[in-house]
């Protein structure tokens, strides 16, 4: 239902559920070809399973274009870091814009988009800068 609720949510990390046997009992075992004879499989028989797990679905998601310059995303694996001054937090969403200071900032939280060396990015507004990818 949580995946359903959040298909639209920008960022959102779907998840996953693995069942595991709650109890099985071998009836008979299995056995290798004899002479002109196929082998014979197992028999089992399960008294039901549970819930074993609920995993993070970390695979890409669909990448949409904004119209916005300041919109990115993200292809692959990785997450863009950003920071309230005291603490980091990582996302995948890149809905930024530029604040006061001319920094780059995220326009959900308000929280500064920091570069590979942790330190804020400072966007030059009367510069236009071609786009180039990073080696990492």
């Amino acid at each position: 239902g949580n995946n359903l609720a959040n298909v639209s949510t920008p960022g959102f990390r779907g998840s996953r559920v693995t069942f595991s046997d709650i109890l099985s009992f071998t009836f008979r075992a299995g056995s290798g070809p004899t002479g002109n004879f196929g082998g014979v499989n197992p028999l089992q028989i399960g008294t039901g399973a549970v819930m074993s797990t609920v995993d993070m679905d970390l695979n890409q998601g669909t990448l949409q274009d904004t119209g916005r310059s300041l919109d990115v995303a993200l292809q692959g694996r990785g997450f863009f870091t950003l920071s309230n001054g005291v603490q980091n937090f990582y996302t995948r969403v890149g809905s930024f814009g530029v604040d006061a200071d001319r920094t780059l900032v995220d326009l959900r939280t308000g929280m500064r988009v920091l570069n590979s060396s942790g330190t804020n990015i400072t966007v030059p507004t009367s510069d236009t800068l071609p786009a180039q990818p990073t080696s990492a």
